[in-house]
C-alpha cells in the first residue's frame, strides 16, 4: 500500500502543478475533487475450451491505465480566477512522442510513485454549479513505479535471492563479471533464462527494460549471441515475493537494480 497526501504533475519542461489531498487549499487557485484509474487496471484474457470443457490461459495482458483528474476551480477572483486557472492546465498538453508529463504521488513532499501520461483531453463541465475541469491522462504503461532499489546481490554457489516488495513484475538493470566461452543468468522463480554464448572473460552489462534493452559484453553488443531457442526468456523480470536466481559462469553482480511497479495504490 503507498500513501500519499498530494499529487504533482509535471512537464518536460518542467511546468508543474502541485495539489495537495489533505487540508486542500484554493491558494493556486484549485483543489482536487477526485482521482480516478489509481486502481488495479482490468486483466485482458484470452482462452481457450478444450473438448473436455476445461478453460485455458493462451495470453493474459494488463489493460491500459487511464487517469482522470477532476479539479475544482477558484471562483473568488471571479471569471478573472476560473479563467486563470483553467490556463495553468491547458499548459500541461503535448504535441508530441516525447511531450509527457510526470503524475508524481507525493508524502511529505517526497515521491513515493509516479507514472508517465499524456494528455488526453482537458473539458470543463458545464453541468456542475462550481466550475470544474476534467483532465484525462493516458499512461505509457500500466504499472505505477513505486521505489528505485539498488543492491549487490551476495553470490552463493552461484545462487542469490531477490525479495521484490513490488505488486506487479518489474525489469532490471544488472552487470558484473564472468568467465569462459557462455554465461547464463536464470530467474527460477519466472523460469526466465538468459544465456550469451561465444564470450570471453571480462565485464558485462544487462538491461531488460522494454524501452532500453541491451546485452553488452566489454564492448561489444551480445543480442546477436543469444541461445536461440524458444523456451528461453531473454528479458529477465522480477515477479512479487522472493526470486531465486542461479548463474553460470558469473563472477561477480556488481550492479542489481530495478523500480518497484505497482497495479495500483
Amino acid at each position: 500500500m503507498i500513501d500519499y497526501d498530494a499529487i504533482e504533475i509535471v512537464t518536460q519542461e518542467n511546468h508543474s502543478l502541485y495539489m495537495r489531498l489533505r487540508n486542500p487549499s484554493f491558494d493556486a487557485g484549485y483543489i482536487v475533487k477526485n482521482i480516478e484509474g489509481l486502481d488495479a487496471p482490468d486483466f485482458n484474457l484470452i482462452t481457450r475450451e478444450s473438448l473436455y470443457g476445461r478453460t485455458s490461459l493462451m495470453s493474459n495482458r494488463v489493460a491500459k491505465r487511464e487517469i482522470t483528474l477532476t479539479v475544482l476551480l477558484n471562483t473568488f477572483k471571479g471569471t478573472a480566477g476560473v479563467a486563470e486557472a483553467r490556463e495553468k492546465f491547458y499548459k500541461l498538453a503535448g504535441y508530441g512522442e516525447n511531450d509527457f508529463v510526470r503524475f508524481r504521488l507525493l508524502k511529505n513532499s517526497n515521491e513515493v510513485a509516479f507514472i508517465e501520461c499524456y494528455v488526453k483531453s482537458i473539458q470543463q463541465n458545464p453541468f456542475t454549479k462550481d466550475p470544474e475541469l476534467q483532465i484525462v491522462f493516458a499512461c505509457r504503461d500500466s504499472y505505477i513505479r513505486g521505489n528505485f532499489v539498488s543492491v549487490i546481490p551476495t553470490l552463493q554457489v552461484g545462487n542469490f535471492t531477490i525479495n521484490y516488495n513490488g505488486t506487479a513484475p518489474t525489469y532490471i538493470h544488472a552487470a558484473g563479471s564472468n568467465t569462459g566461452t557462455y554465461w547464463s543468468l536464470i530467474n527460477q522463480t519466472s523460469n526466465e533464462i538468459l544465456t550469451v554464448e561465444r564470450t570471453s572473460e571480462g565485464r558485462w552489462d544487462y538491461n531488460s527494460t522494454p524501452s532500453n534493452r541491451y546485452i553488452v559484453v566489454g564492448s561489444k553488443n551480445m543480442i546477436g549471441n543469444l541461445r536461440d531457442t524458444d523456451r528461453y526468456n531473454y528479458w529477465i523480470q522480477l515477479r512479487p515475493g522472493i526470486n531465486r536466481f542461479r548463474t553460470i559462469n558469473i563472477t561477480t553482480i556488481s550492479i542489481f537494480e530495478y523500480y518497484e511497479q505497482h497495479l495500483g495504490v
